[in-house]
């Protein structure tokens, strides 16, 4: 273990084993909610550091890595150059993970984010499972025994909130959406927790965590919500050792590569590639949003090739292009224009928008990159829809391949090209995203915490 940081996993687990419930007491007193936000995220992290140097956690990671290669297969170069980050990524999430549902009082931590700094120590990157980039997703560990407040303001009315109740194995037990949450002029809210009636978030008796997802569709205006979670009541807390804990993140790692597989094969690779079916909406049993509707499918294009999308809304407030590589990974989606939003995007006159997916630039202005690769992921996402999908007047896709060439023939009328200096500002743009919003750089400290 790295010296700056082999104690922190130790100094962690002290506390729990110090503290008994902390009814009505916020842990870090006058901080900033974007500050109490940054010290429990640099807590855990730091602490999750220490159980990926464990044996266990390098064993699990070993199996792991033979039986993703093993299930993937042979594939191209271009993936085989990205494997090595998705398996560290995955891996130490489950390290992340682990740590979180251990940690006491809870805290809510965000769980899919990019590669970055704290001072000098590197924090490896937390996304898998064709993570959404407009997301910010939260956990927040509960005990089904215990009551708990959540409070916190929502500033930016573009920004979703989704509250979801999870079982241990990623049942979605119950989602609270943003309409369902009350709210006073200023946007603030205050959240009773627990197994009763009457709260305003109930815990079944198999609850394990709350995951968090806050959607920010617009990046350069939107805001993330930073919740505070005070535990009122409930029994002590057990305190895991050290080794009960890299057993817990061992057996992460395994489970979370069982799933990746069993979602490939359900979602991704379902149907042929360049084929993607009409919107459903999501599942309890996978993890989906219940709420958000959803196509997922692959892509196999050559240099000369584009798959064209056409995107009928179907009311939705939010709808999000993601692309993934074949891992389920986002890759560098600042550096290159891989994932885009309705908000980010521009419509055509009826309201429906279209999206050219291309290695080469079209010279389009909703062109999505695939960062150079010949093959991988598509997720469509509908949030707050008026039609319900498979209605005439719900969400909808149809997608052409064609010739590069042949593109303007397909093209809706009065599509404008895009310059080249147009692309390079949009990228610029993009440094400005959810996972740089929710590290606050006022609390970070000097220089940017993201690699």
């Amino acid at each position: 273990m790295e010296p700056s940081h082999k104690a922190c996993l130790g100094a962690l687990l002290a506390v729990a084993a110090v503290l008994g419930p902390q009814p009505g007491v916020a842990e870090a007193g006058a901080q900033s909610p974007a500050c109490r936000t940054f010290e429990a995220q640099r807590k855990a992290e730091l602490a999750a550091l220490d159980l990926l140097h464990t044996p266990e956690v390098q064993q699990a990671r070993a199996v792991a890595e033979q039986e993703w290669r093993r299930y993937w297969g042979d594939v191209a170069s271009e993936m085989e150059a990205v494997f090595p980050q998705a398996l560290e990524e995955l891996v130490f999430n489950a390290a992340l993970k682990t740590v979180v549902n251990a940690t006491y009082p809870p805290a809510m931590v965000m769980m899919i984010n990019q590669p970055s700094r704290h001072g000098d120590v590197r924090i490896p990157g937390t996304r898998y499972g064709w993570d959404n980039t407009d997301n910010i997703y939260g956990t927040i560990p509960v005990d089904p025994q215990a009551t708990y407040r959540l409070s916190g303001q929502m500033t930016d009315p573009g920004t979703n909130l989704n509250l979801s109740v999870w079982a241990k194995d990623g049942t979605v037990l119950s989602n609270l959406a943003k309409a369902e949450i009350p709210t006073d002029p200023e946007g603030r809210f205050s959240l009773s927790v627990g197994r009763g009636a009457e709260f305003d978030l109930k815990l079944p008796v198999n609850a394990h965590h709350i995951m968090v997802r806050e959607t920010i569709p617009d990046w350069s205006t939107g805001k993330p919500v930073y919740i505070d979670v005070v535990r009122m009541s409930g029994p002590r807390p057990v305190v895991p050792s050290t080794q009960n804990l890299s057993r817990e993140a061992a057996a992460a790692v395994a489970d979370t590569v069982h799933k990746m597989q069993a979602w490939r094969a359900s979602l991704y690779r379902k149907y042929p590639a360049n084929m993607f079916v009409q919107p459903w909406m999501g599942q309890h049993g996978n993890g989906g949003l219940p709420n958000q509707a959803y196509s997922m499918g692959y892509f196999a294009i050559t240099g000369d090739e584009a798959l064209v999308f056409d995107i009928a809304l179907g009311g939705a407030e939010y709808f999000s292009f993601q692309l993934s590589d074949i891992w389920g990974t986002s890759g560098n989606f600042v550096g290159n224009v891989s994932t885009l939003t309705n908000r980010q995007s521009r419509p055509n006159a009826d309201g429906s928008y279209t999206y050219v997916l291309s290695i080469k630039d079209p010279g389009v202005s909703n062109w999505i990159s695939t960062q150079g690769w010949h093959e991988g992921d598509v997720t469509l996402r509908w949030q707050q829809i008026a039609g319900a999908p498979g209605s005439a007047q719900g969400p909808a896709v149809l997608v052409r391949r064609v010739k590069l060439p042949d593109l303007a023939s397909v093209l809706p009328a009065g599509s404008a090209s895009f310059r080249p200096e147009e692309r390079q500002t949009q990228i610029e743009q993009r440094a400005r995203n959810p996972y740089s919003l929710w590290m606050d750089e006022r609390c970070a400290g000097s220089g940017s915490r993201q690699e």
